[in-house]
């Protein structure tokens, strides 16, 4: 069972970020949230 599993696991696609991850870097659709600037995030909205 675990085999079949794995056949359908997803890879990550940005694991040089994983560390800053578990460091608590905050991330908002994938980007750090210290590099979004506020308008950004009501532009998205």
């Amino acid at each position: 069972m675990l085999q079949q599993a794995e056949k359908r696991w997803i890879g990550i696609y940005a694991a040089e970020k994983v560390q800053d991850l578990f460091a608590g870097m905050k991330f908002i659709d994938g980007l750090p949230a210290n590099e979004i600037l506020p308008g950004d995030q009501q532009d998205a909205a």
